[in-house]
């Protein structure tokens, strides 16, 4: 049984044949290792971003390596940060959870 050697950012559904075999979905984070259901990643949160596989840092964010770039945005189950529009930017890391948070040039 691999659950007690499931990583964070991972889950290990009884006959997993790998510890990192299934990783969270993308948008989605894991704080807990021995985790056994998809059900336990939780959905990430806005300013912050999750590839598939996302490990958290504590009992309620994603790994802090996976901060909200400046000049992006990242809005509650963000896969990947999204760039400010032309003509808007943002200096902040982290905690710009929404498009209308680009402030204009």
């Amino acid at each position: 049984n691999l659950a007690h050697l499931c990583p964070p950012g991972h889950y290990c559904p009884q006959g997993t044949a790998s510890a990192q075999q299934y990783p969270c979905a993308a948008g989605t984070y894991n704080i807990r290792q021995g985790s056994v259901s998809q059900a336990q990643c939780l959905p990430c949160i806005g300013g912050y971003y999750c590839p598939a596989g996302t490990p958290g840092q504590n009992d309620t964010f994603p790994d802090s390596r996976f901060l909200c770039p400046a000049g992006t945005y990242c809005i509650p189950g963000s896969p990947t940060p999204v760039d400010c529009p032309a003509g808007t930017y943002s200096h902040n890391v982290g905690g710009l959870d929404a498009l209308s948070k680009c402030q204009p040039c």
